[in-house]
């Protein structure tokens, strides 16, 4: 998944509307002589989860908190000649879970963890 879709939809689970940049294309006149008129595109821009912890921790951690009653996250970096670091999600609403992630960023490896929480949920409701 791009990480933009993955951006989207962490946003959404965690309850963040997205900031709308209108985008004002203008006009212009096309080598026959015909004009095109300008336009407006929208563009929903999310918090950049994959490549901040700060955004991580800002949003989706206290989401993380409010819906689960015990809550562990443990960072491995990479090992020598590696370039993963592994996030651990340790998760408890009745009975405890423990999810992991692995990508080469940080901030990407513990999205891709809560990534799976929230297709774990999907699947159990």
């Amino acid at each position: 998944m791009k990480t933009e879709k993955l951006n989207k939809k962490l946003a959404e689970w965690a309850g963040i509307e997205p900031a709308i940049q209108d985008i004002r294309l203008t006009p212009c006149v096309l080598p026959s002589g015909e004009v095109l008129k300008g336009t407006t595109r929208r563009k929903y821009i999310y918090p950049n989860f994959t490549q901040s912890l700060d955004a991580c921790f800002k949003w989706l951690v206290p989401k993380l908190e409010e819906d689960s009653t015990f809550i562990v996250i443990e960072f491995m970096p990479p090992q020598t000649n590696e370039s993963t670091w592994i996030v651990s999600l340790g998760y408890s609403r009745m009975a405890y879970e423990e999810i992991s992630g692995e990508a080469e960023i940080s901030a990407l490896a513990l999205c891709l963890a809560i990534e799976k929480l929230i297709d774990m949920e999907a699947i159990n409701d």
